[in-house]
């Protein structure tokens, strides 16, 4: 099953995926620990990647529901090589 939703992560490329990549809103290359998606919000907000991080430990409380918002949000933000270039 992970295959499947890696294929789905790389094959991602709507108009949600281009419009979060346009936004600057990215998976993390560097500084992750699992798919770079705290490292990734906590680059565009002003939040560290741990507080975002505990936000999902505490959401664990709810197994299904963090874990579906985490995956959901893995699949849908691009990775940071997806950022467009900025328009002149």
């Amino acid at each position: 099953m992970t295959t499947n939703l890696v294929g789905l992560a790389v094959k991602a490329r709507g108009p949600v995926h281009r419009t979060l990549a346009g936004l600057g809103i990215t998976r993390a290359a560097h500084g992750k620990v699992l798919g770079g998606v705290c490292a990734g919000l906590a680059a565009r907000l002003p939040v560290s990647p741990w507080v975002l991080r505990a936000l999902f430990a505490a959401l664990a409380l709810f197994p299904i529901s963090s874990v579906l918002l985490y995956l959901a949000l893995w699949l849908v933000l691009p990775p940071a090589s997806a950022r467009p270039e900025p328009r002149r």
